[in-house]
C-alpha cells in the first residue's frame, strides 16, 4: 500500500481548495497517494469555476478506501457549517473553524497510523484567531495536537560549527557552478530574524555567533 499523505484545506475562502486542485491534478504530483482533508462541497465550487483543471472528485468515508490515479483527487469529506454560505475572499468564522478542524483531523489520522504525513494548505491566521484557534500558525497548532514540544530548532542549534557551514555552502557553491554561474552569490539565511544585530539578540551563544559569521567570511573571501 502506498504512504498516503493527508492534504488540509486550510482556509476554504482564500486560494487554498484552488491551489489543491491544481496541484493534484498536474504533473507528477497527477495520481499521487495523497487525500484532501477538507470540504467536498467548496472543491466542487471550484472545479465549476473551470479556473482549473477538471478532474473526478471521489469522497472517500475511509482513507483506506482511496484509489490513486490520474484525474482522481481523493477527498475525506469534513464539511462546512454552511457551504453554500461561503464567501470567497472574505474572513469567516466557519471557513477558520474549518481549516483548524482539518488540521486537526489530519492530525488523528497520522497519529493513528492511517496517514504518513501531512501537508498543510494556507489558512489565515487572523481569521483563525477570530475563531477562538489561538495559535500563531501550523507548526504551534500542530505542537499542541501532538503534545509535543517544539524544541526542533534548539537541539539544530547545538549542531552548528564552522566545518559544517562550510561545507554546506561549498556543496551550494559547487552545484551552481556545474549549472553555469561561476561567480554566484550565496545567501546565508540567519537562525532568527535578528541575526544581523551584530549577535546582540542572537539566541546563540557569543561563541557560536562569532564561529557561525567567521565560517561564511572564510569561504567567500
Amino acid at each position: 500500500m502506498s504512504k498516503i499523505i493527508a492534504v488540509t484545506m486550510g482556509d476554504p475562502a482564500g486560494i487554498s481548495p484552488e491551489i489543491i486542485i491544481k496541484a493534484l491534478a498536474e504533473g507528477d504530483l497527477n495520481g499521487a497517494p495523497a487525500v484532501v482533508v477538507g470540504c467536498a462541497a467548496t472543491l466542487s465550487r471550484v472545479l465549476a469555476l473551470n479556473i482549473t483543471p477538471q478532474v473526478e472528485q471521489r469522497v472517500r468515508d475511509s482513507v483506506k478506501e482511496a484509489h490513486f490515479a490520474t484525474g482522481i483527487v481523493n477527498v475525506s469529506d469534513e464539511p462546512l457549517a454552511d457551504p453554500d454560505s461561503l464567501k470567497p475572499g472574505v474572513m469567516q468564522k466557519q471557513a477558520c473553524d474549518l481549516a483548524w478542524r482539518c488540521v486537526k483531523r489530519a492530525t488523528e489520522l497520522a497519529l493513528t497510523g492511517k496517514i504518513q504525513a501531512i501537508a498543510t494548505a494556507l489558512l489565515n491566521k487572523e481569521a483563525l484567531h477570530s475563531a477562538g484557534h489561538l495559535y500563531p500558525g501550523h507548526p504551534e497548532l500542530l505542537t499542541h495536537l501532538t503534545d509535543t514540544k517544539d524544541i526542533a530548532l534548539r537541539k539544530f542549534l547545538d549542531t552548528l560549527n564552522q566545518t559544517r557551514i562550510k561545507t554546506v555552502i561549498g556543496i551550494a557553491d559547487t552545484f551552481l557552478r556545474r549549472v553555469g554561474f561561476e561567480k554566484a552569490r550565496i545567501a546565508v539565511a540567519g537562525v532568527n530574524p535578528h541575526a544581523g544585530e551584530n549577535g546582540l539578540y542572537c539566541i546563540l551563544r557569543q561563541s557560536q555567533y562569532h564561529y557561525c559569521r567567521s565560517a561564511v567570511y572564510s569561504h567567500f573571501r
